[in-house]
């Protein structure tokens, strides 16, 4: 069974640019921390902080979401390319079949 190189090639692009960006989004500085005083500015860091861990989630989801499009689309990939080796092995065994029997008429 052979690589599916084509697949695998162009799917390339896409998930170095997902991983990039979501490099890029865990490598910024952290939310301001939390402050000491003040009920109201605790609870608006703490609701930045949520946002921004909530950005990240789902930036992450949409990363492991193609991902797993990309295996998808790799394993019928992977699948056709196994229906295609099997298709030219049975032709040929037939082809060996007939030039045998075409080597004993």
């Amino acid at each position: 069974m052979s690589v599916p190189w084509p697949a695998i090639i162009s799917a390339l692009p896409t998930l170095v640019d997902a991983a990039t960006r979501l490099f890029k989004r865990t490598q910024k500085p952290p939310v301001p921390a939390i402050p000491d005083s003040g009920s109201e500015d605790r609870l608006k860091a703490v609701i930045d902080r949520l946002e921004y861990f909530e950005k990240l989630e789902t930036e992450q989801a949409q990363v492991v979401k193609q991902l797993a499009e990309q295996l998808q689309n790799m394993g019928a990939a992977t699948a056709a390319a196994s229906k295609r080796a099997h298709a030219a092995l049975a032709t040929a065994v037939v082809a060996s079949i007939v030039a045998l029997a075409s080597l004993l008429i």
